[in-house]
């Protein structure tokens, strides 16, 4: 399966969803780059909808992070919205899970981000 983003904003949250295989290539860079184009600007938050992803490797994982990354040094936020079981296993397996927010609603989602200033 090919690997496709969208992104959207709501208020100054850049939603961004993806759909395949978060795998090294084309589609970490792509994301990496979707996800630092997050925090330009003003906007300090970003949140990734993982729902569609239906396998991450070592460089998606490590796209996660660095965005968990330049979210702090913003002083903003990076969240995961509706992540996969499969998905979760593998954050699980690598000690990752516990680092990034996690929910499965979005307006639950963008209403946590009301406390990043």
């Amino acid at each position: 399966m090919d690997f496709s983003l969208t992104t959207r904003t709501v208020s100054d949250v850049l939603i961004i969803e993806a759909v395949g295989r978060l795998t090294l290539g084309v589609a970490a860079t792509s994301f990496g780059d979707a996800v630092s184009a997050g925090f330009a600007g003003e906007r300090k938050c970003v949140l990734v909808n993982l729902e569609g992803v239906t396998y991450i490797d070592s460089s998606g994982i490590g796209e996660l992070l660095s965005g968990l990354k330049k979210a702090v040094a913003a002083g903003g936020g990076f969240k995961v919205l509706r992540v996969s079981p499969r998905v979760e296993g593998l954050m699980r397996l690598t000690g990752v899970y516990p680092h990034f927010s996690f929910f499965r609603d979005e307006a639950a989602a963008l209403a946590s981000f009301a406390f990043v200033s």
